[in-house]
């Protein structure tokens, strides 16, 4: 059986580590925004008057970390800001429905909810054309077809974060591992032959000499396959301990700059 060479081992290992490196490569995405990242933006984008932008940014949080909080303060927006009624009623609701609400967050909701239905009953029904002769115009629904145009940037959506493959890392690391020894193996098998051997004189025969040379060459790849499966493990090791960990609703700041009611006066969670 022909025994790998030195090259054939250093290139064998090469690419073992050019395959760790594949759970160097996922985790790189680690350095996205994180929930409470994007609530501090979205909170500048609101201080900016970025309204549309500022929704996005809380929704792409909520979307990262499921806060009922944050359907709040949007809510807070369409109502405040971009003085949406239906939108605002929704956002409300949504946060009403939640399984964390808050009690004076709730109070604050349902008293909105409440105040923005009762503008919409009272709200005057556009009169039905008549049936004359000439053909009345029906008149324009301006406030209500503006007040879509926010729907487009209101709740984006964020794919949840791929898993990252640290399998491959480890698998690799176990692949070395197994080649080890095979070529341990090998090389105690070789390095067993070579004792049994003997000759006489001071030229040592072929078949001695390739006999060392393999125990030699088996010797060398079996500790470069287990430095090798000992640098995948770590490397992977450490890529996983350094990844961060998602983001607990605790964590997520919400804006603690208050900006007053023009209604009442009251001090909203904005």
């Amino acid at each position: 059986m022909k025994l790998p060479s030195v090259r054939t081992t250093a290139l064998l290992f090469g690419f073992a580590v050019g395959l760790s490196q594949l759970a160097i490569q996922a985790p790189a995405r680690a350095a996205e925004p994180t929930a409470a990242e994007l609530s501090d933006q979205a909170y500048e984008r609101y201080e900016a008057a970025d309204f549309p932008g500022a929704v996005a940014l809380y929704m792409k949080a909520y979307a990262l970390n499921v806060d009922s909080r944050i359907l709040f303060n949007v809510a807070q927006i369409y109502d405040r800001k971009v003085q949406d009624r239906d939108l605002a009623l929704e956002y409300y609701r949504r946060y009403l429905k939640s399984t964390t609400t808050e009690v004076e967050l709730v109070r604050k909701a349902t008293e909105r909810v409440t105040e923005l239905q009762r503008q919409i009953d009272d709200k005057p029904k556009t009169p039905a054309p008549t049936a004359s002769g000439t053909p009345t115009v029906a008149p324009s629904a301006g406030p209500v077809a503006s007040s879509a145009a926010p729907t487009a940037t209101a709740a984006p959506t964020t794919a949840p974060e791929p898993s990252r493959p640290y399998w491959v890392g480890y698998g690799t690391a176990g692949l070395l591992v197994v080649g080890a020894a095979i070529t341990g193996g090998l090389a105690l098998s070789a390095s067993g032959d070579l004792a049994k051997k003997s000759y006489a004189g001071a030229t040592i025969p072929d078949d001695v000499q390739n006999t060392a040379s393999s125990a030699k060459t088996l010797g060398l790849t079996t500790d470069l396959l287990i430095g090798g499966a000992v640098v995948a493990a770590a490397v992977t090791l450490i890529v996983q301990l350094a990844a961060p960990k998602p983001t607990s609703q605790a964590h997520v700041k919400m804006p603690q700059a208050l900006p007053r009611a023009a209604a009442n006066g009251a001090v909203w969670t904005f």
